[in-house]
C-alpha cells in the first residue's frame, strides 16, 4: 500500500463503501434484467418472454435534445424493439428491430431544403448479447426547392462460428460487395460461446443509427460478470456505408487489418455514482456511468435500461446535447 493510499481521507472511504453497498441493488436488478421469464410446457422449456430487460414487443424510443439546443427543423430519433425470441431459455436468440431518423434543415443556392436520412435494421443476438446477424438499409432524401431521393443501400453482417469471423455484404446501386472480417481480439472475448462482443457505436456526435442507447443496454449485464467498478468492452461498431463506395473504401474494407480497426471499438465502462436525471418533466433516480474515450455521462436505472447519454456540444450552437429515453406518454 502506498503512502497516498494509507492517507486516503475518511470521507472518501465512506463514499466508496456507500457505493459498494449500493451496487448490490444495481447488480441484482441488472441480473434480473439479463435473465428471462420462461413458461414450462409439455415439450420442456419454452421460449422466454423477455431478454436483456426487454419484454417481447417492448419498444424504447430515444430523441436528440434538448430542443432549444438544436437548429430549427433539426431532429434525430432512435427506436429499438424486441420483436421476438427464438429457441428456449438455455439457448435463445433475441431478435431486435432498429429504426433511426435524422432530419437536418439547410439552405443552398436553390433555396431552403431539408435532408432526411433513415435507417431500418434487424439485429439477432445470442443469450450473451453477442451479435449473430445484423442487417440494415440506409436511405436519404431531400425536400424543398430541389427535391431528390437517393437509392437505398443495405449492409449485412453474419457471424461464421466455424471460421470465427463475420461475412459482410454491401448492396449499393449497381454493386454487390462481400468481405470477411475477423473478430477483434479482446481479454473478455470467448468465441466458444460466443460471448464478449456487443453491437454499439459510441459516436460522440450521436449521428449514427447504431448510437442507439437501447443497444448499450445489451452490454450492461456484462457488469454483473465483470470486475467492478471498471469493465472493459469490445464493441462491433460499423460505420455508415457511402452512397457510392470508391476504390479506397473498397480496398480498406477488404484489408483484414484495417477492417478490424474500421469495424470494432474498445472501451471501458466505469461506474461513477448514484444520481438523478431529468427526463422531460420528470426526474428519476439513476446510476451515472462513463465510457472511456467516448461521450460524457451515461445514466441507467437499476434494470440496466439506458435513460440518457450526454454527447458533445452542438457543432454550430455550442449548446449541450443529450440522447434521452422518451416516456410512452410522449410518443
Amino acid at each position: 500500500m502506498t503512502p497516498a493510499q494509507r492517507l486516503l481521507p475518511v470521507a472518501a472511504v465512506l463514499f466508496v463503501a456507500t457505493i459498494a453497498v449500493s451496487l448490490v441493488g444495481l447488480i441484482a436488478g441488472m441480473d434480473e434484467a439479463a435473465g428471462s421469464s420462461v413458461a414450462a410446457g409439455p415439450g420442456g422449456l419454452q421460449a422466454p418472454d423477455r431478454a436483456f430487460g426487454y419484454f417481447v414487443g417492448e419498444e424504447r424510443r430515444y430523441i436528440l435534445g434538448p430542443h432549444d439546443s438544436l437548429l430549427d427543423g433539426e431532429g434525430r430519433d432512435w427506436r429499438i424493439r424486441l420483436d421476438r425470441i427464438e429457441g428456449d431459455a438455455e439457448d435463445f436468440v433475441a431478435v431486435f428491430t432498429l429504426e433511426f431518423e435524422d432530419r437536418m434543415p439547410g439552405i443552398s443556392h436553390q433555396g431552403s431544403q431539408e435532408v432526411y436520412f433513415r435507417v431500418d435494421g434487424e439485429l439477432k443476438v445470442n443469450r450473451f448479447g453477442f451479435p449473430l446477424e445484423l442487417r440494415y438499409t440506409e436511405g436519404e432524401e431531400q425536400s424543398g426547392e430541389a427535391p431528390w431521393r437517393g437509392e437505398p443501400r443495405t449492409t449485412a453482417y453474419a457471424y461464421d462460428a466455424e471460421e470465427e469471423r463475420y461475412n459482410k455484404s454491401v448492396e449499393v446501386p449497381d454493386q454487390e460487395l462481400s468481405y470477411t472480417i475477423p473478430v477483434a481480439r479482446h481479454s473478455d472475448l470467448d468465441l466458444s460461446a460466443p460471448r464478449g462482443l456487443f453491437l454499439y457505436l459510441p459516436a460522440s456526435e450521436g449521428d449514427s443509427a447504431l448510437a442507439n442507447p437501447g443497444l448499450l443496454s445489451l452490454a450492461l449485464p456484462a457488469l454483473v460478470d465483470g470486475a467492478l467498478p471498471n469493465t472493459p468492452l469490445l464493441l462491433l461498431a460499423p460505420s455508415s456505408t457511402p452512397r457510392f463506395p470508391d476504390a479506397d473504401w473498397i480496398i480498406a474494407e477488404r484489408n483484414g487489418r484495417t477492417s478490424v480497426r474500421r469495424n470494432y471499438e474498445t472501451t471501458e465502462i466505469r461506474m461513477v455514482e448514484q444520481a438523478s436525471v431529468a427526463l422531460g418533466n420528470r426526474t428519476v433516480p439513476a446510476w451515472r456511468l462513463e465510457l472511456r474515450r467516448f461521450h460524457g455521462a451515461v445514466y441507467v436505472d437499476d434494470g440496466g435500461q439506458v435513460l440518457r447519454i450526454d454527447i458533445n456540444r452542438h457543432p454550430r450552437t455550442s449548446a449541450p446535447r443529450w440522447i434521452r429515453l422518451l416516456h410512452p406518454t410522449e410518443y
